[in-house]
């Protein structure tokens, strides 16, 4: 698992490595399908006025083939981004290029990228000793992207499992 001959011993392994898992690959042989993965590209979009209670948030589901695009509004401007199945969507920059266009916000703002499991979650998150947590086992909203939630709360229950497994002598 960690490559040059080098190995791990553990009682319990908690795979918490995100959506490219290293642990999820050493189980399954891939982290995720690559057909039914996610990504997402956002920008944080500045503004020089105040954002009015008009701004409110849009989504648009014809954005991105499955996917859709969405606008925010922040204090000090918004945040616009796009996401869909990687698969059926091979230059996701340029939908984000468009789609700012469309909103007629035409900054040229640093794009901030990540893969989302979305499509692929683990009906079983783990073998054994080892269990998958948060974006490692697929747990992620299909609607916003988020994460985090899960990630703490998989985390959470993941621990005390282990906890209880090893007070139990079952480890």
């Amino acid at each position: 698992m960690l490559g040059k001959g080098q190995t791990l011993e553990f009682t319990a392994l908690i795979g918490t490595d995100g959506v490219n898992s290293m642990v999820a690959k050493a189980l399954y042989g891939r982290a995720f399908n690559p057909g039914k993965i996610g990504f997402a590209l956002e920008i944080e979009a500045q503004s020089t006025s105040p954002v009015d209670e008009s701004s409110a948030l849009r989504i648009d589901f014809d954005a991105a083939a499955w996917g859709y695009g969405w606008q925010f509004p922040k204090r000090a401007g918004h945040t616009i981004g796009i996401c869909g199945l990687q698969a059926c969507n091979p230059d996701m920059k340029a939908h984000l290029t468009a789609y700012p266009e469309r909103l007629g916000q035409g900054e040229n703002a640093r794009v901030k990228g990540h893969f989302l499991p979305f499509g692929d979650f683990r009906r079983k998150p783990g073998r054994g000793n080892i269990l998958l947590v948060g974006d490692a086992a697929g747990l992620v909203d299909p609607i916003t992207g988020e994460g985090i939630a899960y990630a703490l709360q998989s985390g959470r229950m993941a621990a005390l499992a282990v906890h209880r497994a090893i007070s139990g002598g079952h480890a």
